[in-house]
């Protein structure tokens, strides 16, 4: 089949797919993507374009020989399903859901990508248990599994020929997506990376139709989400050079964690993805700088320091004789 020229420094997404005729495009999925700037909040400037001019737009399209032509993009977002299977055969999502016994889900998604995170949303809600203590704190955050999808959709090597790969188990739910990190990240360090896209042009439609942010923040988002509530970051130390694998924990909240920071934030004050980093290490036990400096994987201790002083300062650490820093937990008297 014929793509337009591509290197491992090309946005494939915005490959030019030569076979593929604009008809291999579906009316009724392009409604969805309009529905979608309706639903999900997108540039509300796209429904007042013709079909050609919303396709062109987003880049799902490209001019060749005065026709248009469909690109990757365009394939993976509005493609029928003989077309998606055809030029992208492996583009889908293998989705697996665990219990303890035996196997309940184990599906091959394709399609398009709105299609896939239709199924894969109705999966995450219906997997998606209440807490003991309080009910109101589910497993996860679904908007932290959605930013997890899509991060994986928008980053895979397309080219690769492996689908992404998703297990939801009574432990949690990893989701394994074909190819490195991008940006030349650790995945120690992938948080205070620069947010780069393997596919740009796919993400940019995505977040124009309102899928996902525009600000560059998902991932860090998902931290928070987890951290306040006291539960582990998001684990992405199965990743390797040839997959990005992250697991999001399912473990019930620290109330006592989370408690104190829901009361900090109450008050108005504004605590950091680091800082709540910092004080789920120390939840156990005191520890130097250093250490806390190491187990986050910090280069440098000025950004540490930085959030230490701010932590001192909201009473939410102390410094003890030992040269460590331990949570400064409320007293009886401090909840009466």
């Amino acid at each position: 089949m014929a793509f337009s020229p591509f290197n491992e420094f090309t946005d494939f997404s915005a490959t030019v797919v030569f076979e593929a005729l604009y008809e291999e495009l579906c009316g009724e999925k392009r409604n969805r993507l309009r529905q979608a700037v309706r639903d999900e909040g997108g540039e509300k400037e796209l429904l007042m374009l013709s079909d050609p001019e919303f396709d062109a737009a987003l880049h799902l399209t490209e001019i060749r020989g005065g026709i248009p032509v469909p690109t990757v993009a365009g394939l993976l977002l509005e493609g029928k399903a003989e077309a998606v299977g055809r030029f992208l055969p492996s583009s889908g999502i293998h989705v697996r859901v665990v219990s303890d016994f035996k196997t309940e889900i184990d599906e091959q998604l394709g399609g398009t990508i709105p299609e896939m995170i239709d199924r894969m949303r109705e999966i995450f809600r219906n997997n998606n248990g209440k807490g003991s203590a309080r009910p109101e704190i589910t497993d996860f955050s679904l908007g932290s599994l959605d930013e997890l999808l899509l991060n994986a959709l928008i980053h895979r090597d397309y080219t690769m020929g492996v689908p992404t790969e998703i297990l939801v188990d009574p432990e949690g739910v990893e989701i394994t997506s074909p190819g490195m990190l991008f940006n030349q990240a650790s995945p120690e360090k992938l948080l205070y990376a620069n947010s780069i896209s393997r596919n740009p042009v796919l993400g940019r439609a995505l977040r124009m139709l309102g899928f996902c942010t525009m600000n560059g923040n998902g991932i860090r988002e998902i931290f928070y989400s987890a951290l306040k509530y006291g539960r582990p970051e998001p684990d992405y130390s199965q990743s390797s050079e040839k997959k990005v694998s992250v697991f999001l924990h399912r473990i019930q909240p620290d109330l006592a964690l989370s408690s104190l920071i829901e009361k900090t934030l109450s008050k108005g004050s504004r605590l950091s993805v680091t800082a709540l980093r910092v004080l789920y290490q120390l939840r156990r036990t005191p520890l130097a700088a250093k250490e806390i400096a190491e187990r986050l994987a910090l280069s440098s201790q000025g950004r540490l320091l930085v959030v230490l002083e701010n932590l001192l300062s909201l009473r939410l650490v102390e410094f003890t004789e030992s040269g460590r820093y331990q949570i400064l937990w409320p007293s009886a008297e401090d909840d009466v």
